[in-house]
């Protein structure tokens, strides 16, 4: 008989990106700077993006949510690193709410506090504390 556990495996694959995007935006702060332009350089020697002609006047507008920069890159990693790692400890303490198998959902939560506590120490502690309580008071009820 086959057993489905579309949270456990949900939990899995947000805990397994968590922690590399955490770390890559990480070390990618600590190593070139939030102000090098690297990335944005990178990028432009790869033809990725184009730059603005030499020609062209500088002009005042509205930035949109579309402009990007190393600062802003690092930081919208970060927030997808952090996303993740807490949907993967949701969808773990609800997958163990469900009854679904314990295989996938433990990675998948230790993954996300993982992620959460390459960004933050204390605050992947607390996280962790709070998922083992909800854990605790999860399993209490069966």
């Amino acid at each position: 008989m086959r057993t489905r556990n579309p949270l456990g495996w949900l939990s899995l694959v947000a805990g397994s990106l968590a922690l590399p995007s955490v770390l890559i935006a990480t070390y990618l702060a600590s190593a070139y700077g939030k102000g090098d332009g690297y990335l944005v350089r990178w990028l432009d020697v790869h033809g990725l993006i184009r730059t603005a002609p030499l020609e062209r006047v500088p002009e005042l507008r509205a930035h949109s949510f579309w402009v990007i920069n190393d600062e802003i890159a690092i930081q919208r990693l970060l927030f997808v690193g952090i996303v993740l790692g807490i949907a993967a400890m949701i969808a773990a303490l609800v997958a163990e709410y469900r009854d679904e198998s314990t295989l996938y959902l433990a990675p998948g939560f230790i993954g996300g506090v993982l992620g959460i506590s390459m960004y933050n120490p204390l605050l992947g502690l607390v996280a962790m504390i709070i998922g083992g309580v909800a854990l605790l008071v999860i399993r209490r009820r069966a």
